[in-house]
């Protein structure tokens, strides 16, 4: 299985990507600003998660997509629900 966790240079994401690591989890860590993640099992994408054409290819297509990135408040733009969207129809597809 492969997760993407946006926001994973954040306090939290960090936590949770070393922990799906430790789980066995295929993690792609979705950063924007510097990236302070340690651990080599993680495959980190610097970028601009809100400014993306298509993420869901971007991102190699994750399983499942854990949205912890903080921007402004709360930012939610169109390109992250797609991706939401897309992740959710692959999760369905694979519990059938």
């Amino acid at each position: 299985m492969k997760i993407l966790v946006t926001g994973g240079n954040g306090y939290l994401g960090t936590g949770v990507s070393r922990q799906l690591c430790d789980d066995g989890v295929e993690v792609i860590a979705a950063c924007h600003s510097k990236i302070n993640i340690d651990d080599v099992r993680v495959n980190v994408k610097k970028c601009d998660i809100f400014n993306i054409e298509n993420p869901f290819d971007y991102f190699e297509q994750p399983d499942v997509l854990l949205h912890m990135a903080w921007k402004n408040g709360f930012v939610l733009c169109q390109n992250i629900i797609v991706l939401l969207i897309k992740c959710s129809r692959e999760a369905v597809n694979i519990l059938q």
